[in-house]
């Protein structure tokens, strides 16, 4: 029972990360575009 409840805060942990990555990296592309 353990191992899903890992499995599922990793893959909220890595959404939430890969959120943040698309937050950073929007600004930048779109300075890169203008």
């Amino acid at each position: 029972m353990s191992h899903i409840i890992v499995r599922l805060s990793a893959k909220n942990y890595v959404a939430k990360d890969s959120i943040m990555l698309c937050k950073l990296m929007m600004p930048i592309m779109y300075k890169e575009e203008k």
